[in-house]
């Protein structure tokens, strides 16, 4: 499957049989737009009979997602607990009792809160999302649910390389969890104090050897 909207969109595909799949990767390297691809070749599919790939099959799902999310100043409502909000409202349709399945999409978990709660909340959610009748697909950046999970959900990743004159991506879906990061070279990238980014990779690399 391609997205119908971006000029030569690198084709990917995906099984998804009962367990669901949870997706790492780097910046940039094309987890949102998969997802968003996913969701739109179900729809239609499922709808008008025609979808931007070579094939598809399944089942008839209820489409549930969460990917787009802001804050609301007018609503007094921070990102956070919009997040929370949606992330319900997925809930709520992954366990009503119908017969069509639910497809749930989600683009990084609670990400507007602390670490430490988000990643309990976010393994919370996603094993509960696991013994409903739903098929789950999850991006996240967080290496340590992805590790929690295996088992649970498949991992896939998309990742990134590093050339002379920049980030490089090849867009396409692998098996396991991301090996790369490219926060801090991303930051580099753009042209941020040295100061900066020698700080943040001598922080990243003593976190890194702490948590081993």
């Amino acid at each position: 499957m391609r997205h119908p909207l971006l000029k030569d969109a690198v084709a990917n595909s995906i099984t998804m049989d009962r367990q669901g799949v949870l997706i790492t990767g780097s910046n940039m390297s094309g987890k949102s737009t998969f997802l968003r691809t996913l969701g739109l070749t179900a729809l239609l599919a499922q709808t008008i009979y025609t979808c931007p790939a070579s094939s598809y099959r399944g089942g008839f799902f209820r489409v549930a997602t969460s990917i787009s999310r802001e804050d609301s100043l007018m609503e007094g409502k921070s990102f956070y607990f919009r997040e929370a909000e949606r992330l319900l409202k997925l809930i709520n349709t992954a366990a009503a009792r119908t017969d069509a399945p639910a497809l749930c999409i989600i683009d990084e978990l609670l990400s507007g809160t602390n670490y430490i709660e988000r990643l309990a909340a976010s393994e919370a959610i996603l094993n509960y999302l696991a013994s409903q009748n739903a098929l789950v697909i999850v991006a996240t950046h967080d290496l340590d649910l992805a590790e929690k999970l295996q088992g649970l959900y498949r991992c896939c990743h998309f990742t990134d390389q590093v050339g002379p004159d920049g980030l490089h991506f090849d867009y396409k879906l692998k098996d396991g969890l991301a090996a790369t990061r490219n926060a801090i070279r991303l930051l580099a990238y753009l042209g941020y104090p040295r100061e900066i980014i020698a700080q943040a990779g001598l922080q990243a690399e003593q976190f890194v050897k702490k948590e081993k």
